[in-house]
């Protein structure tokens, strides 16, 4: 006789692990960006342990989601598990994050090039609707930062796609969520998100129209900072960052250095 319950057995079980993985990647999210923060802040130093069953408790949740952000952090380089279990902070210096960011400038303007060049109509749509979208956020006093960065990572994304170069779009993707902790700081002023809004008009209006110079041009302007901006960002970088090449923030990168925003 056949099954007359709305859900089989088997599927009512995926359901419900569906709706778990979707808890539990929601909770690894937040304690993911809890400890993206006290990386930033100095909370948590380089070649320190972190406290797993501190974090589960301070979320009330299992190890496992806590687990599963350690993963992402070292999926970027954030963390290191020493002896297969122990998670620590991985020491980045500042000259390192400097030379990581000139080649991701790089990698954006030819993304942006190539994308004015081959980007389909369905693509440059999605394109202006997620310029509007970052538009939107700039100009609305409630905006979450966080909801900025995403609205951000999607555009910076669809150009990346719309390079049609699956090497460059891999690349480039990479070397984004290795450095977004430190893009998503750069985020964090409501002045930064309105040039940066303004930013992704420029940059889309030139893809859009095919003009691939100046799409390149235009991308390497957005992630361009003055060294006064970059001095702003190291002061927020734990000492101990600094430390481990035996440089400062005043020298060993360029009067122009570059981040994306």
């Amino acid at each position: 006789m056949p099954n007359s319950e709305p859900f089989p057995g088997s599927d009512h079980a995926e359901i419900q692990r569906t709706r778990q993985q979707r808890q539990r990647h929601g909770c690894a999210s937040a304690i993911r960006l809890d400890l993206e923060q006290r990386l930033l802040e100095g909370s948590l130093l380089p070649g320190q342990q972190i406290d797993e069953e501190a974090l589960a408790r301070k979320f009330g949740v299992s190890r496992t989601p806590v687990r599963e952000a350690l993963l992402q952090l070292a999926a970027i380089d954030w963390v290191q598990f020493q002896g297969g279990r122990r998670a620590v902070v991985t020491p980045i210096p500042l000259q390192r994050i400097v030379q990581m960011f000139d080649v991701e400038v790089e990698l954006e303007a030819l993304c942006a090039k190539l994308a004015a060049e081959s980007m389909s109509g369905t693509e440059r749509l999605a394109l202006v609707e997620a310029v509007e979208r970052c538009i939107a956020l700039s100009q609305s006093k409630e905006t979450d930062p966080a909801d900025y960065f995403d609205a951000n990572q999607l555009f910076h994304e669809l150009i990346y796609r719309g390079s049609h170069n699956a090497y460059l779009c891999e690349t480039a993707t990479a070397l984004n969520h290795r450095l977004s902790p430190y893009r998503r700081f750069r985020l964090l002023s409501p002045a930064r998100i309105k040039v940066s809004a303004r930013e992704h008009k420029d940059i889309a209006d030139a893809v859009i129209d095919g003009l691939a110079a100046k799409a390149s041009l235009k991308m390497r302007t957005h992630m361009t900072i003055q060294s006064a901006l970059l001095s702003e960002f190291a002061s927020h970088i734990p000492a101990s960052y600094l430390d481990a090449t035996g440089c400062s923030a005043g020298r060993q990168h360029s009067p122009r250095s570059r981040m994306q925003a």
